[in-house]
């Protein structure tokens, strides 16, 4: 037995050791010890082999699934595993060990981040060392009267059938290991194929550690040395430059301008399957999107056209314009009324219940869609954009690099600065440095009464005034059209100056704000800017998965009634109730860090976190960044330096 435990302890080290250096997968390896007892249910040809406790080991290699199969969500995501093990039967001279071979899945009854209790059934096929000798027994006339203990007459044969069903207990205790138990029936028998076959029933308690293969260190990444800031924050990487092989095919396939949508692009396949678990859950059979960035989100276009996404099926692009797109699922159309006959082409039925953009689309529209499907239509406009808070990994690295770029320009914005300048004109020179350091300038924002430009330069009083906008702070802007950002007005001495210029470089907007000063500032203006940085290393602290939006709102007003700023925090006249907010393809996704908001963070929410103060003669303080949300804290996308810079300097 120890030669056999020792192979299966080498085993699980080399497993755990090639884990630690591969690309992300969604694998995880376990090994266990086994204790427990066979059952003598035959009392004449068992209970003779029951000398001592059945003694063990497993290991095992786990697939968790990932909801892009209807089986998936129909069993709540299950774990398919493969494992191996090895169990002293207690008898060694008689009964020896059985060694089992088996694949199995764990269906879970009960998940969260931390705990999975689970139902594990499994079979496959066990190998007897010492099966029954069948001539020896013959020979002994006193085999089973007297001498039964002498045979294993509950194995015939080296090659039996093996079943394994119990219960299965997961309880994370890091990022990457959990402790795992299971209570299992284990039955090995040679199903008639060999002779005795009384069979080997026996209850076991599985005890061990399961191993979560999430990522490879590159060994650009392991070099690098953390700032003290992330350090103590927990952030999983200071600044995570190096892209897995997948993302990196990823990022290809939608940064070329001709590239096709096909079945085997993982990421829209994804993309989809998330949606297509949203459709279930609220009873849709079909979803049809119409507008840009849900479009562009589903098949990594802008297009005048519809997104059609059954629940079961391969998508629909219908296109009216552009005309050069080509793929399996692009169809060139004139209008909506098409989609029965492209559906009908594919051998797809119309849905019954049919998913749209009920907060986006006229009721003309709405009258129409419901005309040409004679669907029921369902809302799905929040479903949608909770969907689409939760970012893919290949969506992550899209911000990661836009706040990397951002970075970048931003160490170029105080050379733009000239005495005399006015907020527009210097806004006008930050514009252009971002502009040519790769922005898009598109800044896409939710909502039909939410507009701007690039962002917005506020410097002195002009921070103070209202917006008529859901932003943090406004500004006067320079017309009535426009009443937002800079108003005309000269930068002056011992004011600051905001910036807070658009992160849109990959299509992924990063939201990074900086403030600078002209001269030297009331030592107010500092300690506020102090305090607006200590809410955002608390609340990537605390902004853990499962805590609220509410939650961290309260905390950066603790923070602010401690330190006596509330009067300033986030405007005076008009202050916004929030302190953070999600961002992605549009400014201001979900989630919303404010007050009533019980929504709990996820893995992979991105957030930017900006708690500003506005102090009346100087301007506007603080800093924003923006977050990834990940098991143990928020990681840090955004590394511009965070103290007040002097212009004049």
């Amino acid at each position: 037995m120890k030669k056999y435990s020792l192979l299966a302890l080498c085993l699980c080290l080399s497993l755990i050791t090639w884990g630690n250096n591969t690309t992300y997968t969604p694998y995880k390896i376990k090994a266990q010890f086994i204790g427990g007892y066979i059952y003598p249910h035959d009392k004449s040809l068992i209970d003779p082999l029951t000398k001592g406790p059945a003694l063990g080991g497993e290991v095992a290699f786990e697939w968790a699934s990932d909801g892009s199969k209807d089986w998936h969500k129909h069993f709540n995501n299950p774990d398919v595993g493969l494992a191996l093990q090895v169990i002293d039967l207690g008898n060694p001279d008689v009964a020896g060990q059985m060694i089992g071979v088996y694949p199995y899945i764990n269906l879970p009854m009960a998940k969260n981040n931390i705990v999975s209790f689970n139902v594990k059934i499994g079979g496959g096929l066990g190998f007897a060392t010492r099966p029954c000798d069948i001539a020896a027994a013959v020979a002994d006339p006193r085999s089973i009267k007297d001498k039964a203990g002498d045979y294993n007459f509950a194995i015939g044969g080296p090659v039996s059938f093996a079943i394994a069903a119990g219960l299965n207990v997961d309880v994370k205790v890091h990022k990457n290991v959990a402790l795992t138990a299971d209570f299992t029936y284990n039955h090995f028998s040679s199903a008639s194929l060999y002779q005795p076959n009384a069979g080997l029933n026996m209850f076991n308690g599985y005890l061990g550690v399961k191993y979560l293969v999430e990522s490879r260190k590159s060994k650009v990444e392991s070099q690098s040395k953390p700032s003290a800031e992330t350090s103590k924050l927990g952030y999983a990487e200071a600044q995570p430059e190096i892209m897995s092989e997948a993302n990196k095919v990823a990022c290809r396939l939608t940064e070329s301008p001709h590239h096709r949508i096909t079945d085997n692009n993982m990421e829209f396949q994804i993309r989809h399957n998330k949606i297509r678990q949203a459709m279930a859950q609220v009873g849709a059979d079909g979803c049809l999107l119409t507008t840009p960035v849900n479009v562009y989100y589903t098949c990594g276009h802008i297009i005048v056209g519809y997104v059609y996404l059954p629940l079961q099926g391969d998508p629909t692009f219908m296109v009216r314009r552009p005309n050069n797109l080509q793929g399996e699922h692009f169809h060139l159309v004139r209008k909506l009324e098409d989609l029965p006959t492209l559906l009908a082409a594919k051998g797809q039925s119309l849905p019954t219940q049919l998913m749209v953009e009920g907060d986006d689309i006229s009721y003309a529209e709405w009258m129409r869609i419901e005309k040409c499907t004679g669907a029921k239509l369902i809302n799905g406009s929040k479903i949608i954009r909770y969907v689409k808070s939760v970012k893919t990994a290949f969506e992550q690295e899209q911000l990661r690099i836009s706040g990397k770029k951002q970075t970048e320009v931003l160490a170029k914005v105080p050379a733009a600065y000239r005495p005399g300048m006015t907020d527009h004109e210097f806004s006008v020179e930050v514009e252009r440095i971002f502009r040519l350091g790769g922005c898009l300038g598109l800044f896409r924002i939710y909502g039909s009464t939410m507009e701007s430009h690039m962002g917005s330069v506020l410097a002195g009083d002009n921070a103070a005034a209202p917006s008529p906008y859901d932003f943090a702070l406004g500004g006067a802007g320079l017309h009535g059209s426009l009443p937002l950002g800079p108003n005309g007005s000269v930068i002056k001495e011992g004011q600051t100056v905001m910036v807070d210029i658009n992160g849109n470089f990959t299509g992924y907007i990063a939201d990074q704000s900086r403030t600078y000063s002209v001269g030297k500032l009331p030592q107010m203006a500092y300690d506020a800017h102090a305090v607006s940085i200590e809410i955002q290393q608390a609340i990537a602290k605390a902004g853990v998965p499962g805590a609220t939006c509410e939650q961290l709102w309260q905390l950066s007003l603790d923070i602010v009634k401690k330190h006596g700023l509330e009067a300033y925090y986030m405007g005076t006249t008009q202050q916004a109730k929030f302190v953070g907010h999600g961002i992605g393809l549009e400014i201001n996704e979900l989630p919303v860090l404010c007050g009533r908001n019980p929504q709990p963070l996820e893995v992979g929410n991105t957030i930017a976190l900006e708690p500003k103060f506005v102090l009346p003669g100087i301007g506007a303080v603080g800093t924003e960044n923006s977050y990834i949300v990940q098991e143990n804290g928020m990681e840090k996308i955004t590394f511009a330096p965070e103290e007040i810079i002097d212009l004049t300097e």
